[in-house]
């Protein structure tokens, strides 16, 4: 008998939550008790395949256009008997394979209710089909290549029609754009009120989708990406400005987008719910000048201040782009520490391209220490440049992260001469639990070298730190 204290279900989700799907095949033949948590957890997350096998044998049919998954016999009443048994634990499926179209009819005539999985919340890259498309949906996710531009825009006007509490949606940026998806996407935004994460490529957000995005009043996160050339990366500019309601996005929390500095300016000026961001995440198409980075950083200081992650990406500058003035490089700076001051939540920096030649001097990292106490992880395109006032400097004014925990070399950074010289001055910045990684395209040279720099710093630091515990004690002696 199994003793009361194994069945309680708050103690046995833990546990089962812990197990493999095997182990937990075994505990649900221990009792009634455990064999309703246990299948619980087997059928909370499960692949099409495995939910549509309960039915009958799946067998895979080749063809000229793409290979399928097709039932291998008629499905009997039995068949739906032990399918019902596991159908009401099933609350995110996903598809990983393709099926025949014949497939999901046969179980639309089959199946004994309307929601046939009355229980799923979460549907993952499944193809358009009404089969899915019930109130009691919450999430569709699409990952990148399984899902074409024509199946975006039924799954768009399938959530206008029934699908309106949905509150995630999340396509991959892998779509390109087509009139009949915007049309589409337009309308169905518009009926999805309790919205509250929506990532869709970002052809998708433009002047007329952000004044619908900016009514819905729960939501939360919006990111709109672009990875791929030849892709559109959408219109969405400052002239949408004007037909934004009174209070814009009241709950968004997280904002990614693919605009221009001087776009987000201007936006960041005009919402002030901009104010509660915590994660922005902002890629540029232009090379945008210093002074575009300054107006951007002023910006951020003054009108998102609990922000937490910050990354502002812009493309490298072509060999004709002007020299950027010293002055503009000393005003930027300026700007970044005042804004890094300003930022007491913020916990991570990415900033790509950032600098004169698309670089920060490695001798202005400083910068980000004497400004930023709460920094776990940096990423920034480094010049490797130093000079002997670089280390005059830190003897005068020692300053190091205090909470810093990762420091990543963007894949814009210069190629590495001095290995030996920048692990010395690394390790004067950089606290023992730092760890620094490089970006994955370094030839045999630049890595050998980086190694170098992986290999000595914590010798370095540990040695740092020693000769500081030695002064201490000898400033102590009388």
């Amino acid at each position: 008998m199994t003793p009361t204290m194994l069945h309680t279900p708050e103690l046995l989700q833990r546990v089962f939550e812990l197990s493999t799907d095997d182990d937990n095949a075994n505990n649900a033949s221990v009792c009634r008790a455990w064999n309703a948590e246990a299948t619980r957890i087997i059928w909370h997350d499960v692949s099409a395949g495995r939910l549509f096998s309960l039915l009958a044998p799946l067998m895979l049919e080749e063809s000229d256009i793409t290979d399928h998954y097709v039932f291998s016999r008629a499905i009997g009443e039995d068949d739906w008997d032990r399918f019902d048994r596991y159908a009401g634990k099933v609350r995110s499926l996903r598809f990983t394979a393709t099926y025949s179209p014949a497939v999901l009819n046969e179980i639309a005539l089959g199946r004994r209710r309307l929601d046939f999985l009355p229980n799923l919340v979460t549907v993952y890259n499944a193809p358009a089909t009404p089969l899915l498309a019930y109130p009691g949906i919450k999430g569709l996710v699409f990952n990148s290549g399984m899902l074409s531009t024509n199946d975006a825009a039924c799954w768009f006007t399938l959530v206008e029609h029934r699908m309106h509490d949905i509150e995630l949606l999340h396509i991959e940026d892998q779509l390109y754009r087509t009139d009949l998806g915007i049309m589409a996407c337009t309308s169905a935004l518009q009926r999805t009120t309790f919205l509250k994460t929506l990532v869709v490529p970002a052809g998708y957000l433009t002047d007329s989708t952000i004044p619908i995005l900016a009514s819905m009043p729960h939501l939360q996160n919006l990111r709109a990406e672009w990875r791929f050339q030849g892709q559109i990366k959408g219109s969405f500019t400052a002239h949408a400005l004007s037909a934004l309601p009174t209070t814009p996005f009241p709950s968004l929390q997280e904002f990614g987008a693919y605009v221009c500095f001087h776009t987000l300016t201007a936006y960041m000026a005009a919402i002030e719910s901009f104010g509660r961001l915590r994660v922005l995440k902002i890629s540029s198409d232009t090379d945008e000048a210093l002074e575009s980075y300054s107006s951007l950083f002023s910006a951020i200081a003054l009108h998102a201040p609990l922000l937490e992650v910050l990354e502002l990406s812009t493309v490298p500058w072509t060999q004709s782009a002007i020299t950027p003035d010293p002055c503009d490089t000393v005003e930027s700076n300026r700007r970044l520490g005042d804004m890094l001051r300003s930022l007491t939540c913020l916990r991570s920096l990415s900033l790509h391209c950032f600098g004169a030649d698309n670089s920060s001097p490695l001798c202005h990292l400083p910068l980000f220490a004497r400004n930023s106490t709460t920094l776990q992880s940096l990423h920034l395109d480094f010049d490797w440049t130093l000079t002997p006032e670089s280390e005059s400097e830190l003897v005068i004014a020692p300053c190091t992260f205090p909470a810093l925990r990762e420091l990543h070399f963007g894949q814009e950074s210069d190629p590495l001469e001095e290995p030996t010289d920048v692990a010395n001055f690394l390790s004067r910045i950089l606290p023992p639990e730092c760890a620094v990684y490089t970006h994955t395209t370094l030839g045999d040279l630049d890595s050998s070298r980086f190694w170098s720099v992986e290999e000595w710093l914590p010798v370095l630091i540990k040695a740092r730190m020693e000769e500081r515990r030695a002064a201490l004690v000898r400033a102590r002696l009388p």
